[in-house]
């Protein structure tokens, strides 16, 4: 996807083992380039970045957990857009009443900011730090950052509501993987570690690393709860692209805006596109975190990061050997409504606990995914014209899905082969 850089980091999520770590751009230590020194360090510890949506489960979890939300609950989530003083915080689709296991499916930053909201900054800011983020994971490497988390005492309501979706706090990428094997080992924070042992010229073992428990940030009864709901992400969410035939995968997409050092704003094209995610959901056996700098070709993380994941996690379960049997996944997905899926029913005051399922007959709907004929029939009854760019699978569109659009605006579709 013409990115600038990336890196992998996939552990044992019962233990910490660290199985695999990789980067680009790439480092030979025999021969390092005095050009890119950035290379010379190892990224998923040495560098911090926002992560998005892939906050999101740690805070449903969280506020599940602390008895705030129920997992049968149905939330407003404003149709789209949500104001928090002078500022407006966006969803990619105007939904109106979504479940919680439809929060996390459709990545709902309005009702994740909501669910926040009701923790407070310091229950929030407390949760956050249990799943080990503003703090350095202990592994036995160099020049590990703690990232950066901001002190919750001085959050004001928009800190807390971007915080709850990802922006806000800068964290690596050791520290999301071990958060989300909490998750896959029913609610254990156990420290990485990279050296299973050493030993000397006749075998004998001169030192052992051993599982360390870091904290218990949530319940084992919690942890499978948003496991289950993860797996609808794959299932029929934002990240379909990480599906595995006959096998249970759980896991959660973020895109998240950079910063532009020149001017300190967020950029309006650089992001930074991930999918971390575990597999078999129901007994994991490697927690794997995909996350990819600045991509050009698509920047939605469920497009870019997916599919490396999901080839990494194919190979890594037939190298354990892992025989997998395909179970349904314990929440039903809702039936599939193509592009922005709910709008609110003007006749039902936000208090009302429904859902609407009325589609959104404006906007420009979501093609992403998509094979190139669905793309057509959907831009031309929904009344739009279509740009082609390339073939396959939809990586990309313009307008962004969602967009208020007149009739006769030509929406530019950009497909990816390699996805199909």
């Amino acid at each position: 996807f013409e990115a600038t850089a990336g890196m992998i980091v996939a552990l044992e999520p019962h233990t910490g083992e660290v199985l695999a770590m990789a980067q680009w751009p790439r480092l030979d230590p025999n021969a390092p380039d005095p050009r890119q020194r950035e290379s010379w360090n190892n990224h998923a510890v040495t560098h911090s970045f926002e992560p998005g949506s892939t906050m999101k489960p740690f805070v449903v979890a969280a506020a599940l957990d602390r008895g705030l939300l129920r997992a049968d609950e149905r939330m407003y989530c404003e149709g789209g857009r949500y104001s928090v003083g002078r500022r407006t915080v966006r969803d990619h689709d105007p939904y109106g009443w979504l479940t919680v296991p439809e929060i996390i499916q459709f990545s709902s930053n309005i009702c994740t900011a909501k669910i926040g909201e009701r923790m407070g900054r310091d229950g929030l800011g407390e949760a956050l730090r249990s799943f080990g983020f503003g703090r350095t994971t202990g592994v036995e490497l160099p020049g590990e950052v703690r990232g950066i988390f901001p002190d919750p005492s001085k959050w004001g309501r928009i800190h807390v509501v971007t915080n709850s979706f990802g922006q806000g706090a800068a964290i690596t990428a050791m520290q999301l993987a071990r958060a989300y094997g909490a998750l896959a080992n029913g609610g254990h924070l156990m420290r990485p570690y990279v050296v299973r042992r050493v030993i000397d010229e006749e075998g004998g073992v001169l030192r052992e690393s051993r599982p360390q428990l870091d904290g218990i940030p949530v319940s084992n009864a919690t942890a499978r709860t948003v496991t289950r709901m993860m797996e609808l992400v794959v299932e029929a969410g934002t990240a379909t692209q990480a599906r595995i035939p006959g096998v249970r995968v759980a896991g959660k997409t973020g895109t998240a805006q950079k910063v532009d050092p020149a001017t300190r704003r967020y950029s309006a094209r650089d992001r930074i596109s991930s999918f971390v995610g575990y597999a078999p959901a129901e007994d994991p056996r490697v927690v794997i975190a995909v996350v990819i700098d600045r991509p050009r070709k698509a920047r939605y993380g469920g497009i870019v990061a997916a599919p490396a994941f999901r080839r990494v996690t194919e190979w890594a379960l037939e190298s354990m050997g892992v025989t997998v049997t395909p179970h349904p996944p314990a929440f039903e997905a809702p039936e599939a409504i193509d592009g922005p899926r709910f709008r609110p029913d003007p006749a039902l005051p936000p208090d009302t606990m429904q859902v609407a399922l009325q589609s959104y007959a404006g906007g420009v709907p979501n093609l992403l995914g998509r094979g190139m004929r669905d793309a057509i029939v959907m831009l031309d009854e929904s009344g739009y014209r279509v740009q082609i760019d390339g073939w396959g699978a939809a990586i990309d569109q313009d307008p962004p899905p969602g967009t208020e659009a007149p009739p006769g605006t030509a929406v530019r579709v950009r497909f990816d082969s390699t996805l199909r």
